[in-house]
């Protein structure tokens, strides 16, 4: 167990020893308890500590107060020390001088009751508490219904109470709540809810956290309540209920609210229950009988016919007893009559049950059938009749085609009884005249007496006595019949043809005309004739309507051969063949382009042109290649790019086509984008890519040095010095398109940044430190003097000098800028750059002074110590002018001394240097905001700014910025808090301002 210890910063109180905090802690802030003594707010942090007695925190003391909650009456106090403190003792003081020490009573009085804890004689703050009678809460909830509809919509559950704090919760079956809502009413949906039987609480809250409590009970409609889910025995009765009110219906059929039931095995109830108000509710509840018992009686059949069995089998026991004494667990019967048959069933629980079964047995019944003949020819009809002692069942007049069985079946409660009988029909000869029914004068016809029967004899009524005969029908018509007998049953039929005899129709006359895919066949038309169109030789064709013909996808000069044949109404036609011939391709094609093409920037597009001869139809050209922008011809050399490019030109006519193509070169110029600088702080090389149609390139020097070819591409300038401007003309000579081509270059060397100063530093004798300066990144460096350093050429030697020494870096980069920066380390003596003789404090600004990390003590004239590494007066006044004295005390046997003169500058004299010797003024510049959070800007400046930069207390730069603009913003992000010099350098001179960064 861990408690919280606050530890306080702030203004404390002092007894026999002990520091005392008077507050408290609220709302995570320490709140003084006595205002009219301090009246500043505490700060505190929060550690865990193990939880034991605690002899040194000063205790406190808290009050709990129990109440009979159910009466409103007096209860019960007790006090409690924080933290636990066994030395610590209790005063407890109230109403009519009431005073004890004990932790807990029972107060005899109403009033007040305060509660003071001392330790050492000290007191703690005290805890007060009023005690007094009060109403105690009550609430009685209600709901609309006792019973709830599963799958409807929210319960308006309500509570009236004697207090306006309600809350709701569910109870849970593992004894758990769960948290509804509050108020005097809450709708509850009807999905959150689930149980059989739901308990929701309403609880009233009241004075000193006394709580009053009713409970809503709510039954789940059509929930299956049952007197035993468990009987003793099968067959044994079960009493199930349905909760709730409205239409029921039960699995067993059952309609009403409760349900009585003999069980013979474990099974399963479902009910159905409809509300009035629509709700559709359904529960289950099975029923079980002891250690799983059951018995069971069924029959293979209940209902027999007369003469059939059946087998009865009896299941669930141990042993067995039939009426005829059998003893096993199923019995075969063949009844007579209907009968009952039981069985005692004795299971291995100890149940005996008895269970019978009726088996319903049905008599045949009586009828006769007959048939006025037996055999028939097809066609013919007889007279079916089925009858019994007093009934007439069938009566009937039949014809039917085949030989047919009557089966005719009676039922007598389900047995049934068959009455047959045969009766056969002899199929008459079956056979057509097949043949024409109309041919054109002068032809003859075939007629055929068609039959798959054999044995037939026919007979024609000319006389002919055979299956096939041939007639020449007269005009207009003549008719020819046939009688065909079957010898073996001599059943006889017939069938008859009439045959017209027409003239023929007049041959059509045909034309044609062609294209070079078509051939079209056009004929005199006569409506009262039908055409057919037979292509002897080519594709086929189309019919576009009565009297012409459309040949598609033939070849020029192809032939095609077409046989029409016209047919009159009777079926008389003529024919006559007509062969046609497509149009033949004669087409020719020239181009117009341009040969080469120069490619300079905003080059425009060229129309292309072709020309075709020897064309018979409107046909459509189109060119393609590179840099074609539309088939008409219009060519991008843009889009084509530098190169040999080929363009077609594709005309087609229908099925004609020709194509020629034709050749074009395309040169890439010299360009001044092409033109690249590679530039040091003393060199700038120009180069430019060797282009495919130049022959020679000339160089001019427009401005600056003179310089000279490195190769035909490359051209370098030496000499330079840091941001050196050079200007060329460069001039290529070439053939195609372009021919002499001019671009200028203009480039600029190097710039080499300013470094800033070393950093200087005090150290004691014997000390080692690492110097630095900017850059820290270069390509050589060289250190002078060597004296008391580890290395001379890396960028961050060891020092160890015996005396003052001043060490010169030079360093170049890969560029060539060399860059030179001094420092100084001071032994057991302060270097003048971090220590400047005069402090100048400006009126109305803060004041920061801050030496390198280390321990520190400032004192003035007067003696006064000022703690701290850092010279500071937030507030500065014309008081704080003088001398003052620093020591610094580096180890334990280095103490290194110093003293600086603090100046007041009177308001129109401000704006100096606070460090001696830097050549830096301050006029109208100031810094907004100041102090600064994450960023600054720069108001008062009359010129732009070249360069910005950010140096730390130390002198040393954290942050530049180059050629910021007017109005921009600076960031600080990733810069500690702390005092800055913030350096603007402009075309002009250089101005400093201090800007704290908070």
């Amino acid at each position: 167990m861990r408690i919280m210890i606050f530890l306080l910063i702030g203004l404390l109180a002092l007894c026999n020893g002990h520091l005392y905090a008077e507050g408290i802690l609220k709302d995570g802030r320490w709140n003084s308890s006595v205002p009219e003594m301090y009246s500043w707010g505490f700060a505190f942090r929060a550690s865990n500590i193990p939880l034991q007695p605690d002899t040194l925190t000063p205790p406190n003391g808290r009050i709990i107060y129990s109440p009979d909650c159910s009466t409103g009456g007096l209860g019960e106090l007790f006090g409690f020390i924080v933290p636990t403190n066994p030395a610590a003792t209790f005063l407890w003081t109230g109403p009519d001088g009431f005073s004890t020490q004990q932790a807990r009573f029972a107060p005899a009085d109403t009033g007040l009751y305060i509660l003071t804890v001392f330790l050492d004689n000290c007191p703690s703050i005290p805890d007060t508490i009023h005690v007094q009678y009060f109403e105690p809460p009550m609430v009685e909830g209600s709901a609309p219904s006792d019973f709830y509809c599963p799958s409807g919509g929210s319960i308006l559950l309500s509570a009236a109470a004697n207090s306006e704090t309600l809350f709701w919760r569910r109870l849970l079956p593992n004894g758990n709540f769960t948290y509804l809502g509050d108020g005097p009413s809450l709708p509850v949906p009807a999905n959150l809810l689930g149980l059989p039987t739901e308990r929701i609480l309403v609880t009233a809250n009241g004075d000193y956290g006394c709580e009053g409590i009713d409970t809503i009970q709510l039954t789940r409609l059509g929930s299956i309540n049952a007197g035993s889910t468990l009987l003793s025995c099968p067959s044994d009765t079960a009493t199930l209920s349905a909760a709730g009110e409205g239409a029921f219906l039960w699995n067993t059929g059952d309609t009403t609210s409760t349900i009585r039931v003999a069980v013979d095995s474990a099974r399963t109830f479902t009910v159905r229950v409809v509300d009035g108000t629509g709700c559709i509710a359904q529960d289950s509840l099975s029923i079980f009988i002891d250690q799983g018992a059951y018995v069971a009686l069924s029959a293979g059949q209940a209902a027999l016919c007369l003469g059939d069995s059946t087998l009865l089998r009896a299941a669930g026991g141990d042993s067995y007893l039939w009426e005829n004494g059998s003893s096993a667990d199923s019995l075969l019967v063949a009844p007579l009559e209907t009968d009952t048959f039981s069985v005692i069933i004795t299971t291995a629980q100890g149940c005996v049950v008895e269970k019978a079964i009726n088996v319903h047995v049905a008599p045949p019944p009586i009828a006769s059938l007959s048939i006025s003949s037996n055999v028939i020819c097809q066609g013919d009809s007889v007279r079916i009749t089925l009858a019994g002692p007093d009934t007439l069942y069938y009566n009937e007049q039949e014809m039917p085609e085949n030989d047919t069985l009557y089966t005719f079946l009676l039922d007598n409660q389900g047995c049934t009884v068959a009455f047959t009988d045969t009766l056969t029909v002899y199929p008459r000869p079956a056979f057509s005249i097949e043949g024409p029914g109309r041919i054109c004068n002068g032809e003859q016809a075939q007629l055929i007496a068609s039959t798959g029967q054999a044995g037939l004899q026919f007979r024609w009524n000319t006389g002919w006595q055979d299956s096939v005969i041939t007639v020449a029908p007269l005009p207009p018509s003549s008719t020819y019949s046939v009688t065909a007998t079957d010898p073996g049953t001599g059943c006889q039929s017939s069938d008859s043809l009439v045959v017209e005899a027409t003239p023929l129709p007049p041959a059509p006359i045909v034309r044609c005309s062609t294209t070079y895919e078509e051939v079209f066949f056009g004929w005199n038309y006569d409506r009262a004739l039908d055409y057919s169109m037979h292509i002897i030789s080519g594709p086929g064709g189309t019919l576009l309507n009565d009297s012409t013909l459309r040949v598609p996808h033939l070849n020029p000069g192809q032939a095609v051969t077409l046989e029409l044949v016209a047919t009159d109404m009777l079926g008389c036609s003529s024919t006559i063949l007509q062969e046609c011939t497509a149009t033949a391709c004669q087409l020719s094609l020239s181009l117009n382009a341009p040969s080469d093409i120069c490619l300079f920037p905003g080059t425009d597009s060229v129309h292309l042109s072709a020309t075709v001869t020897g064309s018979f139809l409107a046909g459509q050209g189109s060119w393609a290649g590179p840099g074609i922008l539309d088939p008409e011809g219009l060519f991008s050399p843009l889009a084509a790019g530098v190169g040999h490019h080929t363009l077609t030109f594709a005309y087609r006519e229908g099925p004609c086509s020709i194509e020629d193509s034709a050749s074009l070169a395309i040169y890439q110029p010299l360009l001044e984008s092409m033109v690249e600088c590679e530039a040091s702080s003393n060199r700038i090389t120009f180069s430019w890519p060797q282009l495919t149609q130049d022959s020679l390139y000339e160089v001019q020097v427009l401005t600056g040095q003179d310089g000279h070819f490195t190769s035909p591409t490359s051209f370098v300038v030496d000499g330079l010095i840091s941001e050196e401007e050079v200007a060329l003309a460069i001039s290529a000579l070439g053939g195609g398109g372009c021919g002499r081509i001019e671009v200028s270059k203009t480039c600029r060397a190097a710039y080499c940044e300013r470094p800033a100063r070393g950093i200087s530093q005090a150290i004691c004798a014997g000390d080692t430190t690492q110097l630095s300066a900017a850059p820290l990144t270069a390509a050589s460096f060289s250190w002078e003097p060597s004296f008391g350093l580890s290395c001379t050429d890396c960028p961050f030697p060891m020092a160890s000098p015996d005396t003052t020494t001043t060490y010169t870096r030079t360093a170049t980069d890969t560029s060539g800028c060399i860059y030179t920066s001094t420092l100084t380390l001071g032994v057991e003596e302060w270097p003048e750059e971090l220590i400047p003789n005069v402090l100048y404090v400006c009126p109305g600004a803060p004041f920061f002074f801050c030496l390198p990390d280390s321990r520190y003590e400032w004192t003035r004239v007067n003696g006064e110590r000022l703690p701290g590494h850092c010279l500071s007066f937030p507030s500065p006044s014309p008081e704080i002018q003088g001398l003052y004295y620093f020591s610094a005390q580096r180890t334990e046997q280095c103490r290194i001394n110093g003293k600086v003169l603090v100046v007041y500058q009177a308001a129109g004299g401000c704006g100096a240097s606070s460090r001696r010797g830097n050549e830096i003024v301050t006029t109208g510049l100031k810094a907004y905001p100041n102090p600064a959070g994450s960023i600054f800007s720069l108001q008062g400046l009359e010129l732009e700014p070249e360069e910005v930069q950010l140096l730390n207390a130390m002198g040393q730069p954290v942050r530049r910025w180059l050629k910021p603009g007017a109005g921009a913003l600076f960031s600080l992000q990733g810069i500690a808090p702390g005092m800055y010099l913030v350096r603007v350098q402009t075309a002009t001179g250089t101005e400093a301002l201090w800007l704290l960064v908070q």
